[in-house]
């Protein structure tokens, strides 16, 4: 629950950011248009708008944080360009829950995403753990990598554990049983994503970017709570 004094924060970052959308939209076109191949540039002003692009994404990610109101240190953030069209993210790390937080773009749009740390405990998850993933799909477009494949054969032998799902929990919940049931541990159950388009408005990214922060974080909190816990 976000109480009034985080709603208080979350309008004066907003607010402060407000000015700043305008930069942001003319960063984003000039990045969007260098990654699509509709404008060639001088490679010292690609390198500019690659600059530019990073620090604007390192800005959207940390008002997140802020808007937030998770409690944590973070570390200095990373860049990492992706191999997909307009790939680009910024990585940082919550120091105390041990979790990389990433923002940036790739060729779906905007995410935002965290890998499932101590995923091993999901078993020991309660109901609130599985409304805050569900919220999820309520603040955005909810994926989920899983860092497990199957071979052909495996499918073959349980279909029942690989049958389609539109329900991103319900395949979460899936994968979690059926790696328990192969290795043991679902330890490597993948990460968790939650996406916009590229038109999404900056005030509502930022709003609902921060909610989505903000169950992420929980998530993996609760799962680090758990951890050296039988």
């Amino acid at each position: 629950m976000i109480d009034k004094t985080m709603t208080k924060q979350r309008e004066r970052i907003l607010r402060e950011k407000s000015g700043e959308f305008p930069r942001w939209t003319r960063t984003f076109q000039s990045f969007l248009e260098i990654a699509f191949d509709s404008l060639r540039m001088q490679q010292a002003e690609e390198e500019n708008v690659w600059t530019d692009t990073q620090l604007m994404y390192e800005e959207i990610l940390f008002a997140m944080i802020g808007m937030s109101g998770v409690r944590d240190e973070w570390e200095e953030p990373e860049f990492l360009p992706l191999a997909v069209t307009a790939g680009l993210e910024v990585i940082c790390l919550a120091e105390k829950i041990e979790s990389l937080f990433y923002f940036g773009t790739d060729n779906l749009g905007f995410f935002l995403s965290t890998n499932l740390n101590y995923a091993e405990n999901i078993r020991k998850m309660d109901d609130n753990f599985w409304f805050r993933m569900s919220e999820l799909s309520q603040l955005g477009n909810l994926d989920l990598w899983e860092g497990r494949g199957y071979t052909d054969a495996q499918k073959r032998m349980e279909p029942h554990f690989h049958r389609k799902t539109k329900s991103k929990v319900f395949q979460m919940i899936r994968a979690s049983i059926a790696l328990e049931k192969h290795d043991g541990s679902c330890m490597d159950l993948g990460s968790v994503i939650v996406r916009w388009s590229y038109d999404t408005p900056w005030e509502l990214l930022l709003e609902k970017g921060a909610l989505a922060l903000r169950n992420l974080y929980k998530i993996n909190e609760a799962l680090w709570k758990k951890r050296g816990k039988d």
